[in-house]
């Protein structure tokens, strides 16, 4: 077993537990410009990968991380210049890791997080239906974003502490802009850092606490018009 940390920009990696896995796992968070039909959806050959069926260099296996995000509130968020929408989860789709070629790094289970891939992660996309922005890029309609995790191949990583989206539920999605391996822009693509749920009297359960639609969008607002 392999114990090693991690230090990204804003994540704060705990810790990272190598392990065998010849099982068949299952699917375990950035959107575009512009809303797009769902035909247009970006997939994982949109952004020019393909997941092979046997992960990288016919490697089985899977990573855990464990991951932080630092408490703030609403306004912070807004400060950092990520993007608020309300949306509806649809489906998830193939995941593939933030490379050039979707696949895993030479060596991802066997030395761990290396200088050569320590940026290395796996994002499952997800359709969703934007009902609103609140603030950040894009329209209203169908488009994709990224949550970090998921299976490719024989591979499966598991990111706890990040975003997980449920299919048919609602979301106040908070998104930044998703990175390659190398901390380029991922092709207009943005990841979930948080996915507060909306329950069926539109509660959002936000890090400021329960907030309604309409309080939440004030509060937004007024962060962005405070913002330097």
């Amino acid at each position: 077993m392999i114990r090693m940390k991690l230090h990204l920009s804003v994540l704060v990696v705990v810790s990272l537990f190598l392990t065998g896995c010849y099982g068949d796992p299952s699917l375990g968070a950035p959107a575009s410009d512009e809303a797009v039909s769902e035909s247009q959806v970006p997939s994982a050959s949109d952004i020019g990968v393909s997941p092979a069926s046997d992960g990288a260099a016919g490697a089985c296996g899977s990573a855990s991380l464990w991951v932080d995000y630092a408490p703030t509130d609403v306004a912070t968020l807004v400060g950092y210049g990520w993007g608020f929408v309300s949306a509806h989860v649809s489906s998830p789709e193939s995941a593939f890791f933030n490379t050039i070629d979707g696949l895993a790094p030479d060596g991802f289970l066997l030395k761990g997080p290396s200088e050569a891939h320590s940026s290395a992660t796996v994002y499952t996309p997800y359709v969703v239906e934007v009902d609103s922005v609140l603030t950040g890029k894009g329209n209203v309609g169908v488009r994709s974003v990224l949550v970090e995790g998921g299976a490719v191949g024989c591979m499966q990583v598991t990111v706890d502490g990040a975003a997980k989206l449920a299919r048919d539920q609602s979301y106040v999605l908070v998104l930044a802009d998703a990175k390659d391996v190398d901390g380029n822009d991922l092709k207009g693509l943005q990841r979930v850092v948080f996915a507060w749920p909306i329950d069926a009297s539109g509660i959002v359960g936000t890090v400021d606490g329960p907030l309604s639609l309409d309080a939440l969008s004030v509060v937004v607002q007024k962060a962005v018009l405070s913002a330097p």
